[in-house]
């Protein structure tokens, strides 16, 4: 009996979506056939997916930056038939680093893929760091001043990790990088710095002050006189010192005594065995950086000479034995050597000890003159002795053991370290 002929049924699906197929066959007879109904579901087609970038552009350097902000990519998704698989990309927050490539990727419901990137993307959002190193790093002095010897260290120190430093700004890294300060006052460090990117530093801005100087003392009285000068016994006379210091100033100036007031002229600590009285004024000073110095000026004082002296001629020989050598004494006799030393104020001295010795010291053939003198004492001493009532020193000097013909030279040795000489000759 055989089927019913119909034209057969081909053809392709393209349509998106979902496509139904029913159909039906019947035979000759008049006999029908079962219906068959299919559905079909067609997604060929990939989902979209597009980046975009927040900003859009960079700065003019080529790098996103401090400024512009680190960028922010985000992805819109779709897919109009069989829906995505899974959620659209998240957004991605960029942080630093260079050439950056950001890339994603989905897929639909049937399977189809899709994906987009933002590539070479520069990001540089740390500015960099600029510092100033100091050595010693704080000052060592007083009141913020540094007073180190030989000067203060410096290093610059300049980073950046991820675009660099700009060597077109400032010349880059602030030049010299290190070195030492040797000037005295203030010294100011001012420098900044940037990276490619078109980051700034924080400004460097710093002082120093140097003073590793010692303030200058000007110690003008007393001197340092060492023998035979020194100061006259018991003057009255004023010391004088001031103190200076170029830099940071005087903290402080400070003697023996005050300036202006009369220093040490007494006899008080004659030195027996060094001879002269030897004394010190000192002056010490501070500067504000706390810089120190001393000046000590050690000095003597002696007896007075080229003065009269109780209505004479004072540290030198008296009569009867004339200052001139022209004194001649007959051999045998016994000759008062005499002489007077006094302070400044004219008083005569006739402390214990005045005279350190008595020597002959020297002897000439002849006499150096014809000039007889007379004596008034016949009684020779052992050595010099003080004759309170004519406040003078006196020594009687035998003669017995010298011969006539002969001119002798002695020395009276005081204590101050001066020394009285006188001659005589013999017939």
């Amino acid at each position: 009996m055989g089927l019913e002929r119909r034209p057969t049924l081909t053809g392709t699906i393209t349509d998106q979506g979902t496509t139904s197929l029913k159909h039906q066959v019947k035979d000759v007879a008049g006999n029908n056939s079962a219906i068959v109904d299919r559905s079909f579901k067609l997604d060929n087609v990939a989902p979209t997916i597009t980046a975009s970038i927040t900003p859009v552009n960079p700065a003019g350097t080529g790098w996103y930056n401090v400024a512009t902000g680190a960028p922010i990519i985000a992805f819109a998704c779709s897919d109009a038939t069989s829906g995505l698989a899974g959620a659209c990309p998240s957004d991605v927050n960029l942080t630093d680093g260079a050439n950056q490539n950001i890339s994603r990727e989905i897929s639909d419901q049937a399977g189809n893929k899709a994906s987009d990137s933002k590539n070479g993307i520069n990001v540089d959002v740390t500015a960099p760091a600029l510092g100033l190193l100091l050595a010693p790093d704080v000052p060592d002095g007083n009141d913020g001043w540094w007073k180190t010897a030989g000067g203060v260290g410096f290093g610059w120190t300049c980073a950046d990790a991820t675009s660099g430093i700009d060597p077109s700004f400032g010349g880059g890294c602030p030049a010299p990088s290190a070195g030492t300060i040797t000037a005295q006052g203030t010294t100011n460090f001012a420098d900044q710095v940037r990276d490619i990117a078109g980051n700034p530093s924080v400004a460097v801005n710093r002082s120093m002050r140097l003073d590793n100087v010692a303030p200058v003392i000007g110690l003008t009285a007393p001197l340092a006189l060492a023998l035979p000068q020194g100061y006259v016994l018991n003057a009255a006379l004023r010391s004088a010192y001031a103190c200076t210091d170029a830099t940071s100033g005087v903290s402080s100036c400070s003697g023996t005594l005050p300036s202006g007031s009369n220093f040490d002229t007494s006899g008080s600590d004659f030195d027996p065995v060094a001879l002269g009285i030897n004394k010190s004024f000192s002056v010490n000073a501070q500067d504000q950086a706390g810089n120190s110095a001393v000046q000590i000026n050690n000095y003597n004082v002696i007896y007075a000479s080229g003065m009269a002296c109780m209505g004479n001629a004072g540290h030198s020989i008296l009569q009867p034995v004339n200052a001139d050598g022209s004194s001649v004494f007959k051999q045998g006799s016994t000759v008062p050597a005499k002489f007077r030393v006094c302070d400044a104020n004219g008083l005569s001295i006739g402390s214990l000890g005045t005279v350190s010795s008595f020597r002959l010291t020297q002897t000439a053939s002849g006499t150096v003159t014809v000039v007889d003198e007379a004596v008034d004492s016949t009684t020779p001493d052992t050595a010099f002795r003080w004759d309170p009532s004519a406040q003078q020193w006196i020594f009687n000097v035998t003669t017995k053991p010298l011969r006539a013909n002969v001119t002798y030279l002695y020395s009276i040795f005081l204590n101050d370290g001066t020394t009285i000489p006188f001659l005589y000759g013999l017939r």
